[in-house]
């Protein structure tokens, strides 16, 4: 991060600004609506700079800028294109220690004038570090759409919350829990629709909760094991977020994207549990531990896997522990990457025309998958169904071998996609004769499918691409 983001306040404060056309007035609304004492300098600056100045909102020097005109100043600002007099100011706010913004000039940018959305008292800076305004300009436009003018009333009733829990005399951890309970609920939307009735019973109800919140670490607390999905973290569920945002304590594997963890509350503990190769069940006991300790310390435990956590997550073990031990919990499905990393490939696992049902294994047991397993595979795949095996690309060549020994020709389709639902997701189609000739630059995590549907990805492919006619 180049540039600290901060608010600063600049009332009563002096800047300068040179420059007074159509970029400077932008400038100028913003430093006027943060009661700045301004003073502009330009002989070209535009009527509605002259009408501000004969009304004293502001100063104007109508004149060209000379060293010596930044004395006093607290901040300055330039808004023209003449490089010359860009790099006067920038040296004269050197010598004077004051902090400059140059136009469309990083290099001599102590600070950077961020795209704003504003709701009220709420306030959204986006800021490029001065690589790409443009960009921010339309994030900016992205985000005002997300935030309705509500968020203005949203965040003053917050503040009256605020206010209440103080008065209440809860202590920080149960003020912080009814808050965060608060955020994460319906609030925004019953503000929304100017339910004051129903927002006052809200706030009630979660002020309410908060006194008979236990006191942390004294009682027992719960365990949400949660599925975040299948990679791309926008594909988490709702709920899922909400245990997140919710939790004292997440309990995170290896492989999630580690994105989700930016919705962390504040003051939350954040434990890596990934299991690496040949360490996985001694691991596995510590997890368990951790949730049984963490959760009679009186905390909210969030138990966060990759996909759904009771396919092939051993979810159900640690349901089990959990159980073992009488501890609360709750189990949040995820979308698993079963299904959703060959659709987000084009290959449907069911297809009218092609497939009526699958089959789903793990790569990991692929040497110890009995042969009853590899035969009702096999028959399923030559039966019109699909094959999906997860973690398959370490142990491809025995899948593949395993397959072919129980009966699946060597033309049967088949698919590894690499990464699946990222930006960089990789797919590569061959058959059991071919694939792995085709897995050169195939990263984990890896998923392959075997069956007639991988040739709907061709098709369908084909269709996007105009080749064919639909």
């Amino acid at each position: 991060m180049k540039y600290f983001p901060v608010s600063l306040n600049l009332r009563n404060r002096s800047v300068t600004l040179i420059g007074g056309g159509e970029i400077g007035l932008r400038r100028i609304s913003a430093l006027l609506a943060c009661d700045a004492r301004l003073r502009v300098i330009d002989p070209a600056a535009s009527d509605e700079v002259r009408a501000k100045a004969a009304t004293g909102e502001l100063t104007l020097l109508d004149r060209d800028y000379r060293y010596g005109d930044l004395e006093g100043a607290d901040m300055v600002l330039t808004a023209t294109d003449d490089e010359e007099v860009n790099a006067s100011v920038w040296k004269e706010s050197r010598d004077r220690g004051i902090p400059v913004n140059v136009a469309d000039d990083p290099d001599k940018c102590d600070f950077i004038v961020p795209a704003v959305v504003e709701r009220g008292d709420l306030t959204v800076a986006i800021s490029t570090n001065g690589k790409s305004p443009a960009l921010a300009a339309r994030l900016r436009r992205r985000i005002s759409g997300m935030l309705g003018l509500e968020y203005g009333r949203y965040l003053n009733v917050l503040d009256g919350v605020r206010d209440r829990l103080k008065a209440a005399n809860l202590g920080f951890e149960r003020k912080r829990r009814a808050m965060y309970r608060l955020i994460d609920s319906d609030l925004e939307r019953l503000v929304r629709e100017s339910d004051d009735a129903a927002v006052e019973r809200r706030i009630v109800d979660a002020i309410r909760k908060a006194g008979e919140d236990p006191q942390p670490r004294e009682s027992m607390g719960k365990v949400l094991i949660v599925g975040a999905g299948p990679g791309d973290p926008e594909l988490i569920t709702v709920r899922g977020l909400e245990c997140i945002r919710s939790a004292d304590i997440v309990l995170h594997d290896r492989l999630i994207d580690k994105r989700l963890l930016d919705e962390v509350s504040p003051g939350a503990e954040v434990i890596d549990v990934g299991k690496r190769p040949g360490d996985q069940d001694r691991m596995q006991k510590i997890i368990h531990a951790s949730m049984v300790e963490h959760a009679r310390q009186g905390r909210i435990v969030c138990r966060l896997k990759g996909g759904d956590p009771f396919v092939f997550g051993r979810g159900g073990e640690e349901a089990r522990a959990l159980i073992e031990e009488d501890v609360p919990f709750e189990i949040v499905p995820g979308v698993t990457s079963a299904t959703a990393v060959p659709a987000a490939a084009g290959i449907p696992l069911t297809h009218r025309d092609a497939a009526h049902a699958f089959m789903v294994m793990t790569g990991s047991r692929a040497n110890n998958a009995a042969e009853e397993e590899w035969s009702g595979a096999a028959s399923l795949i030559e039966g019109g169904g699909t094959l999906v095996v997860l973690m398959a690309l370490a142990h491809l060549s025995t899948i593949v071998d395993r397959l072919r020994a129980s009966g699946c020709p060597a033309a049967t389709p088949a698919a590894v996609v690499s990464r699946g639902t990222f930006h960089d997701q990789t797919v590569r189609v061959g058959t059991l004769e071919d694939i792995r000739e085709r897995m050169g630059g195939i990263v984990s995590p890896a998923i392959a499918v075997f069956g007639n549907v991988v040739l709907e990805r061709t098709k369908l492919e084909e269709l996007r691409a105009g080749i064919v006619r639909r």
